[in-house]
């Protein structure tokens, strides 16, 4: 949904009546994790997730689905 730079705090806004920043997560890399942490204060932090290293965007992507269906594998 993001671009390779920070979420916009505007986009979580926005998201926030339909998907309340409790349940919104976040995948980074640890670059920008510090920096989205202090941006977007209403996210919990252990649902900003940071790859080590940059990666393709596939490989994080897979992650990320496979971390949520993990959480709730009855969407």
């Amino acid at each position: 949904m993001w671009r390779e730079s920070n979420p916009d705090p505007a986009t979580v806004a926005r998201l926030a009546p339909v998907i309340p920043p409790q349940r919104m997560w976040i995948l980074t890399n640890e670059y920008l994790r510090r920096t989205i942490i202090r941006q977007l204060p209403e996210v919990p932090q252990n649902q900003i997730l940071a790859e080590p290293m940059q990666r393709k965007h596939r490989a994080r992507h897979r992650v990320g689905g496979a971390l949520l269906r993990s959480l709730d594998p009855d969407p």
